[in-house]
């Protein structure tokens, strides 16, 4: 994997975003996308292994940095905590954007993935699983940037 510098003019193909996932959906993200963390497939794996209670299925436990394009094959119930970015694919009305983007790199940053323990006297504790360096690209003056994984964008050369 190539290291891009601030101010480096790239490509944008796809961007994160943040959702947190069942067990099942993990597993159907691993099978979508070579990148998924190898932690969060192993943890899910074993759920699916020991056959998991009927309330453990339904519990969102995997919180993952996934591409948006990937959003609508994982169904209608996956829940997005990335409100700040554009609509995940395909949204062709206000606010969406046609890929692939031009944009430059603002910043490198550590993206992390893991699952979500929930207890009843502490709340829900956030248990960190895997990082990835990713970077945040900016496409527009008046827009956020995105957040990116190396795999999603292109160099642009002179």
């Amino acid at each position: 994997m190539s290291t891009y510098r601030l101010g480096q003019p790239v490509t944008i193909t796809d961007y994160l975003v943040r959702a947190e996932l069942r067990f099942r959906q993990a597993l159907t993200l691993a099978d979508l996308w070579e990148d998924m963390p190898s932690q969060i497939v192993a943890a899910a794996q074993r759920m699916n292994d020991r056959k998991a209670e009927p309330w453990e299925r339904n519990m969102r436990k995997f919180r993952v940095w996934m591409p948006a394009s990937l959003y609508p094959a994982l169904g209608w119930d996956v829940r997005l905590l990335t409100r700040t970015h554009p609509e995940p694919f395909p949204y062709s009305g206000p606010g969406g954007l046609d890929f692939p983007l031009a944009g430059l790199v603002t910043q490198r940053v550590q993206v992390q993935d893991g699952r979500i323990h929930r207890d009843y006297e502490e709340g829900a504790t956030f248990i960190h699983q895997s990082s990835r360096k990713g970077y945040r690209v900016a496409h527009d003056v008046n827009r956020r940037p995105l957040l990116v994984l190396p795999s999603m964008i292109q160099e642009d050369l002179p």
